[in-house]
């Protein structure tokens, strides 16, 4: 058997909870190898497709964990993994999956509140599906999906200064079509504010609190403007993903697709697809980087890359509605993987202590975390 299609039927083992200690060990070495240079794999394509029907078809049927500790193999070899579940560390021992923790904390879900131009909430979360509101101009109703979606009315009579606002708690997120088709995502523990219709305005602005990734309907004579955190996001139609969380110390924006111009006090700059500005509030960076991981958690999935600790478990409060402690200084210790946002958090923390580096007890809904 050829080096080639051993590395496809370990890889087909890993995918389905049958592979050996020793078939995981080789399949580390390999990625060893990699990590340092860029190897061709040959029939790529067909390792994707062949893992990816089997990943599929088992992700619907049971929740599972995989121990890849891979660092990277290649860009277009992420893509072979993304569904599956995968750490890395110096440390390179497999979970012990079965033991449980002494507590165990649900993944958050779709929810959301909605507060209209006069001031009254409706709680998404528990609202029936279909006609929501009717606000000037606009008819907002909730699909069966859960989704929120803005249809202009036969009456055109708006209101020009009519915002609604739409807001997740901590274990929530939502979607919601605004009223020139445009689609935004919305993370936990964020908000967005637009007005009720775009009728008559020059330009598309709304107002980002925290994280939200947003598809936008092209319209070159209405530019759309997302402010948050000081900067402001100019686009014609385009993806992008903005995390902008008060708390965090920088914010970031991702382009996955056509064009956008970020502009703060200080500078205008114009990113490219695949391109990620970071702004800390004094310096503005610009780097490549791999947008699977800054929209994964659209996509219901945690994706790290070298990423520190204290941002990770950031994320794990926002999701599953926790507070994390950090009982020793661990916090910018790096790791990467994922997992899926609809396990427990319990999936998360035993991928993460597999490392050797890192332990967390779970008491209620509180989190510690220590070496």
């Amino acid at each position: 058997m050829n080096a080639h299609n051993e590395l496809l039927r370990i890889m087909e083992r890993i995918s389905d909870s049958t592979a050996t200690d020793a078939e995981i060990a080789q399949f580390n070495s390999w990625c060893d190898a990699f990590k340092d240079e860029q190897i061709k794999i040959d029939h790529l394509e067909e390792i994707k497709e062949r893992v990816l029907l089997k990943i599929h078809s088992r992700i619907i049927k049971k929740p599972y964990v995989i121990p890849l500790f891979i660092k990277r193999v290649a860009a277009a070899a992420v893509a072979t993994i993304v569904f599956s579940i995968w750490f890395y560390s110096s440390h390179r021992t497999p979970p012990n999956v079965n033991t449980p923790y002494a507590n165990d904390v649900a993944a958050g879900k779709l929810g959301a509140t909605l507060t209209l131009a006069n001031g009254k909430k409706i709680n998404l979360t528990v609202a029936a599906s279909g006609n929501l509101a009717n606000e000037p101009g606009v008819v907002i109703s909730k699909n069966s999906k859960g989704e929120i979606i803005y249809t202009a009315a036969v009456s055109s009579n708006t209101k020009a200064d009519a915002v609604n606002k739409l807001e997740t708690s901590n274990g929530q997120q939502t979607q919601v079509q605004l009223p020139d088709g445009s689609i935004v995502y919305l993370n936990a523990s964020s908000s967005l504010s637009y007005p009720v219709s775009f009728a008559n305005k020059a330009e598309r602005k709304v107002s980002l609190d925290g994280e939200g990734y947003f598809e936008i309907a092209k319209d070159k004579a209405h530019p759309f403007i997302v402010e948050s955190k000081g900067q402001e996001v100019r686009v014609l139609g385009t993806h992008f993903d903005i995390s902008a969380y008060r708390d965090e110390p920088v914010s970031k924006t991702t382009l996955l697709e056509g064009s956008i111009i970020v502009s703060t006090a200080e500078k205008q700059s114009t990113l490219t697809p695949g391109s990620q500005l970071t702004n800390d509030g004094r310096k503005i960076d610009i780097r490549q980087v791999d947008t699977e991981i800054s929209v994964a958690w659209k996509n219901n999935l945690f994706l790290f890359e070298d990423e520190e600790l204290g941002q990770i478990m950031g994320q794990v409060e926002r999701w599953y509605d926790v507070e994390v402690t950090f009982s020793d200084n661990i916090a910018h210790e790096r790791f990467g993987g994922g997992v899926s946002r609809f396990s427990n958090v319990s999936k998360l923390l035993k991928s993460l202590e597999a490392t050797g580096k890192v332990h967390f007890r779970i008491a209620g809904r509180k989190i510690y975390v220590s070496k």
